[in-house]
């Protein structure tokens, strides 16, 4: 539960799927209201529509706190250590309409800059200081700052698999080009027999890329489904990436096809260029 001052969802740069956002017209005498993200829409009200929609802290039974008509839903978003790993339910309430508000509780500046972020600190110091000599500024931080620390282990992590996976990846495409280049060199003797017998270059090239494309064909066929199947196994260290990204699929089997491509290209251009009677020679 978050209370917040008009702009602050502008200012972190929140989407508003539905309704409004927070604003000044929320006094302290005007209707409670609240602002929900995906998450609490979801918890709270299912498929129903949430805008209009009661809520109310604590318990059915307790009425200390007052019922809260939801005015607005906006997107979940990772706005602190709590919520990074997972979308918790939150709850964002008009400042002004807080009442008794717990002693020694901190409050948050959030500012949006055009420039560099450390070089606004002292003139917001000073804009501070202006009105309250004594107010003191604690735990003064970038984002980006913030979300390193935050996302520091998780980093590192993700650029060490990245590296392993980066090695297995060249692995693969070194033996996969050793094994196709070594079954087209093979097949020299072929190539050089029907090109003695009239046989065009397009023609032949077509016919050894028509049969490794079956093979890569069927081996990311198979390999595709256990990939997937793996992937899942890692879907809890993921943020805003699925265990099935279509990006990544794509680009993987885009670049094990040109790797194949290669492959069987650099050979059969090299065994068409060969003088027929020296081809038939590796017979």
């Amino acid at each position: 539960m978050r209370h917040v001052s008009p702009g602050y969802a502008e200012t972190l740069g929140l989407t508003l799927l539905k309704g409004r956002t927070i604003s000044s017209q929320d006094r302290a005498d005007t209707l409670p209201v609240a602002v929900i993200t995906e998450e609490m829409a979801r918890q709270a009200f299912g498929n129903q529509d949430p805008i209009g929609k009661r809520l109310r802290r604590g318990r059915q039974q307790d009425t200390q706190f007052p019922w809260l008509v939801v005015v607005g839903v906006v997107r979940d978003a990772k706005e602190d250590r709590l919520n990074f790993r997972i979308a918790r339910p939150v709850l964002y309430l008009p400042i002004a309409q807080r009442t008794n508000p717990p002693a020694g509780v901190l409050m948050g500046l959030v500012l949006r800059t055009q420039s560099e972020p450390s070089f606004t600190v002292d003139n917001l110091r000073a804009a501070i200081h202006e009105i309250n000599p004594g107010q003191p500024l604690l735990e003064v931080s970038s984002m980006e700052a913030m979300l390193s620390s935050v996302l520091s282990p998780d980093r590192f992590s993700a650029r060490l698999m990245a590296l392993l996976a980066g090695v297995g990846l060249f692995l693969a495409a070194i033996g996969l080009y050793s094994v196709i280049a070594y079954w087209v060199t093979e097949r020299t003797g072929e190539i050089g027999l029907r090109m003695a017998l009239g046989a065009r270059l397009a023609s032949v090239v077509a016919l050894i890329a028509r049969e490794i494309g079956v093979l890569v064909g069927l081996g990311l066929a198979l390999s595709l489904p256990v990939m997937i199947a793996i992937s899942r196994l890692l879907s809890s260290v993921l943020f805003s990436v699925s265990a099935a990204d279509p990006a990544i699929l794509i680009g993987l089997a885009l670049l094990l096809t040109c790797v194949a491509s290669t492959a069987c290209l650099v050979p059969t251009l090299r065994a068409v260029r060969l003088d027929p009677l020296e081809a038939l020679r590796y017979q």
